[in-house]
């Protein structure tokens, strides 16, 4: 056997370990890694389509339960190359192997509540046997004795395993199975990240993973904004209201990353035994707050696009198409408000009481303004978030200007 086929061979058994930076250098995402963002929006636009076509309350529930299900596909592999050093080449060909994967899971979304669940099941599956799988081989090559990855894998296994159940049963009763599973899963993080003392400290640069991930549902959004005047004359009406929609994106995007931390993480797992279980809760808050805020933006967006296909029409926002906007927009304002209160440097009372109140008055313009049009709609959720941003960027600048402790700069 040749020297060169041999180091080929090692290059495949390792090196795996949990990533660590002597220098002590920010973390940043690897091109793999953005690469395989890529798939999921494929994931998002597949849930977004769904969402579009049959727009009503129960698909909204619909919406919201499928999203936590890609979002959580994503989680789990994000925090696998969060762990650990995986570049190696079976790593990098198993995660390419994953994003064919998540591609086929994509296809069945828009069936998968109706008659197609055992499609969308199966295909979830094989993703969490991969994760598994991966999970597994990182634990063994790291010595395979930390108690901490041999309760995460056992957690992970047994969630996995009522999701394979699910396949024996039909609907409804599959989709309790999907949820026993989910919640397992959640249990068992919990339980992990609170029981035991010691974790794995890796340099992480998950919450840089997460801002990536809130770009890729804003993408989405701006997908949306542009597809409501596709086929239509921009006349004044339809203009306004697109420039209104686009507008919201950006505030949106502004209220999140000028609050961004990227060592949110790293901060909390190198807190003292004091302080180390309350730092860990409100990580685990940081990181399940962020459903809100993806499943928030890709609904706006979705109510964005109703908006200015209703200006072009010439009529009001259907009902549900409100609701959809203005809850978007308040699961965002609310998640995000969690997530950067739970930083180790939280956002000051008055702003989180402000994105709230923003919050509240946006859903009930949406039960009161059924006469409204989509204009005035688009544009009063515009100003609102417009001022929420302002009323930060100035609180900011003053803690700054009086030498106040700020997290990291964002946009």
């Amino acid at each position: 056997m040749s020297s060169g086929f041999r180091d080929f061979l090692a290059s495949l058994r390792g090196p795996v370990s949990v990533y660590s930076e002597p220098e002590g250098l920010p973390r940043h995402a690897t091109w793999l890694e953005l690469f395989f963002d890529l798939v999921f929006i494929v994931a998002v636009a597949e849930l977004g389509a769904f969402l579009r076509e049959s727009l009503s309350l129960v698909a909204v529930l619909e919406y919201a339960s499928l999203f936590i299900l890609v979002w959580w596909t994503w989680v789990g592999f994000s925090y696998y190359a969060d762990v650990f050093d995986t570049d190696d080449l079976f790593s990098q060909v198993a995660l390419i192997v994953v994003m064919f994967g998540v591609i086929i899971m994509s296809q069945t979304i828009h069936d998968a509540l109706h008659g197609g669940s055992f499609e969308f099941a199966a295909a979830f599956l094989v993703l969490r046997l991969l994760y598994i799988g991966l999970t597994v081989r990182g634990w063994y090559m790291t010595g395979g004795s930390d108690k901490f990855f041999s309760y995460w894998v056992t957690f992970s296994s047994l969630s996995t395993f009522v999701w394979a159940l699910s396949l024996f049963y039909a609907d409804p009763g599959r989709f309790g199975l999907w949820t026993s599973a989910f919640l397992l899963e959640i249990a068992g993080i919990g339980i992990v990240y609170l029981v035991f003392d010691t974790v794995p400290v890796q340099v992480s640069h998950f919450p840089e993973r997460l801002g990536l991930f809130t770009i890729l549902v804003l993408g989405e959004t701006i997908l949306a904004v542009a597809a409501g005047t596709e086929g239509a004359d921009w006349f004044l009406r339809s203009g306004i209201t697109a420039l209104g929609g686009f507008l919201v994106a950006v505030t949106l995007w502004w209220l999140y990353f000028n609050n961004f931390d990227e060592r949110t993480i790293d901060r909390v797992l190198g807190q003292s035994e004091l302080h180390w279980l309350h730092m860990r809760e409100r990580m685990l808050v940081y990181v399940f707050g962020h459903y809100f805020v993806f499943t928030g933006i890709g609904a706006a967006g979705i109510g964005l696009e109703a908006a200015i296909e209703a200006s072009i029409a010439g009529h009001e926002i259907e009902p549900v198409a409100r609701v959809v906007l203005a809850g978007g927009i308040a699961a965002f304002l609310l998640g995000s408000s969690v997530c950067h209160r739970a930083m180790p440097t939280p956002i000051h009372d008055h702003l989180f009481a402000a994105r709230i109140g923003t919050a509240l008055i946006v859903v009930a313009g949406a039960v009161v303004g059924s006469h409204v049009s989509p204009v005035v709609a688009t544009w009063l959720v515009a100003f609102l978030l417009l001022g929420l941003t302002v009323v930060e960027g100035v609180h900011r600048y003053s803690r700054s200007s009086a030498g106040a402790v700020e997290p990291e700069p964002g946009p």
